[in-house]
């Protein structure tokens, strides 16, 4: 049974950030642009506040260099995927719903994903989009 103290389910994963030392400008090329445009266009459904955001032509990405040990990151940040628990949200795991439906309303209620989340790290130049990949993919 589901506890009444439950309010909240939060998922994490941790990501490399691009070094600031050696960060450098980079354009976009083509595949990842039609992905992050993809991207975006489905967190700005979900979650409305988002509207503004613009994919920018280019981002940064770690050179390398002897602070970061050559890798292009230092230090970490998290991405996340936060679900606030609600009387319709406990009502379909009481009723042991399939994961579609729950899914569905999660989504409805502006869940976003965890791979969704590093995308915003992307856009906001904390992390690169390989990184994403590397950590948010294997879910």
């Amino acid at each position: 049974m589901l506890s009444p103290a439950i309010y909240i389910i939060i998922a994490q994963r941790l990501v490399r950030k691009v070094c600031d030392n050696c960060k450098v400008i980079q354009k976009l090329d083509d595949s990842s642009k039609k992905e992050l445009e993809d991207s975006l266009k489905i967190i700005q459904q979900i979650r409305p506040e988002y509207q503004n955001l613009t994919l920018p032509d280019k981002l940064p990405k770690g050179a390398g260099c002897d602070v970061c040990s050559h890798t292009g990151y230092k230090g970490r940040t998290q991405i996340t995927e936060v679900l606030k628990i609600d009387f319709q949200i406990r009502d379909l795991i009481l009723q042991e719903a399939s994961q579609v439906k729950f899914i569905e309303l999660a989504r409805q209620k502006g869940m976003l994903t965890m791979r969704e989340d590093g995308i915003l790290k992307v856009l906001d130049g904390i992390t690169t989009l390989e990184e994403v990949h590397r950590v948010a993919n294997v879910l």
